[in-house]
């Protein structure tokens, strides 16, 4: 299938505010190439980690890329990118299969507190321990766990769940967050997202890794009564919502009411400098934050 790859170069200053300015678009997966998270991952390596001398001298600009299927979409994103400062967006097609070859050349095992891994679908498993393994096939999703708040999300993740919770996953994209959840030992997940390109990868995940236990919606949860409810008799005990602050906050009064009680919200995607306007929104006791690189990561309890 043949995508057009549009890319958005822009200044360090403005990365945060192109991100959530396509996160608010409905451009949740996205490709995001930051030389501040670069150089986290240069000074954070293991020494055994190569890091090709070409990849390496290519990240000297901040840039966010998104692929679309079609010329509706394109203009979309043209529309959201043209009111932004410093941006300079091209367009190029691009086939899937060279995409995903390029990508196998860097992306790598993360390995996420003490029980989870996230792996390359084609690479082997080695020294896993007690780890259970998310197998992760990138394809268009760019659902790789590498950008900072999946990661601090994943984290928060799995020191939280205990065994048979009932997760919700608010905005699921690729499904990374509720199908590890599953792994871990949550009992049930329920994952919505309003991108029905984003449902049918987050099946074709979970179908992967053999999740059971859950189920997918399209849609915005908001606007329709019968989700709404749907969401409500599921009483998850923990609520992820890997989004952006402005969207964290609309959704706030809906979160505490879908909460079961005790329930616990993990909210990420906040810019360091919004954490607060989030916090104060979401009227629940914060009672654990993670901070990487410019992002922070929010849980909340009844």
């Amino acid at each position: 299938m043949i995508y057009q790859r549009c890319r958005i170069n822009t200044t360090v200053q403005s990365l945060d505010d192109v991100i959530a300015a396509l996160s608010a678009a409905g451009f949740d997966q996205i490709e995001v190439e930051s030389t501040a998270e670069f150089q986290y991952q240069l000074e954070n390596r293991h020494n055994w980690e190569l890091i090709d001398d070409d990849f390496a001298d290519s990240l000297t600009q901040n840039a966010v890329t998104v692929y679309t299927q079609d010329d509706t979409q394109t203009q979309r994103l043209r529309e959201c990118v043209c009111p932004l400062l410093d941006c300079h967006l091209t367009i190029t097609k691009v086939d899937e299969q060279d995409w995903a070859d390029a990508w196998q050349q860097y992306y790598r095992p993360i390995d996420i507190g003490e029980r989870l891994r996230i792996q390359p679908a084609w690479l082997d498993c080695q020294d896993i321990g007690n780890r259970r393994i998310f197998y992760n096939n990138p394809g268009m999703s760019f659902g790789t766990g590498t950008h900072a708040s999946t990661l601090l999300c994943l984290e928060m993740l799995e020191s939280n769940i205990q065994g048979s919770e009932r997760v919700l996953d608010i905005g699921c994209g690729s499904g990374i967050l509720f199908i590890s959840a599953l792994l871990l030992g949550a009992g049930e997940a329920f994952a919505i997202d309003i991108d029905p390109m984003a449902c049918q990868i987050a099946e074709e995940n979970a179908v992967a890794n053999k999740a059971t236990n859950y189920k997918i919606q399209q849609g915005d949860f908001t606007a329709n009564p019968e989700i709404m409810q749907a969401m409500f008799n599921f009483k998850p005990d923990i609520i992820c919502a890997n989004l952006v602050a402005d969207l964290l906050v609309d959704l706030a009064p809906y979160i505490k009411r879908l909460l079961a009680p005790g329930g616990k919200l993990i909210a990420s995607g906040i810019i360091d400098k919004h954490a607060k306007r989030v916090e104060e929104s979401l009227g629940l006791q914060i009672t654990q934050r993670l901070q990487r690189e410019g992002w922070t990561t929010l849980k909340g309890e009844l």
